[in-house]
């Protein structure tokens, strides 16, 4: 219910135009530390066409956001050592940053951009 109010949902149906507008047909969406996965829903609903992958260190987000959106990806990991070789035309983080350490956060804003597709953008959202 949080994510509906302000200041969260404000700032999540802002990410949400911002990607639906953004992403080309039958693109790819990641969501780094992506919680019980509304956003990603948010953004199902009006575009099914995205491949969504979220990924969330805790095992209950990851259940959860799996059990309600069928069409979305989730991965139980942790952001900061999680790899893969696929490339995105959005990646975002919203709501997150604050759960690392400073010393981490230059890591994930690095590993952030190395995980955009040419011409792709990324989105970090903190309120």
């Amino acid at each position: 219910m949080e994510m509906k109010h302000m200041p969260w949902g404000a700032t999540i149906q802002e990410v949400v135009y911002r990607v639906i507008d953004a992403v080309p047909p039958d693109g790819k969406v990641l969501d780094l530390m992506c919680g019980p996965g509304y956003l990603l829903e948010q953004i199902h609903v009006l575009r099914p066409d995205i491949s969504l992958t979220g990924i969330d260190l805790d095992s209950r987000y990851v259940a959860y956001a799996s059990a309600r959106n069928k069409g979305i990806r989730y991965v139980q990991a942790d952001v900061r050592d999680w790899n893969t070789d696929d490339r995105y035309d959005g990646v975002l983080c919203t709501g997150s940053v604050h759960h690392l350490p400073y010393s981490d956060q230059p890591r994930l804003f690095t590993k952030l951009a190395t995980l955009i597709k040419q011409g792709g953008f990324g989105i970090c959202a903190e309120v």
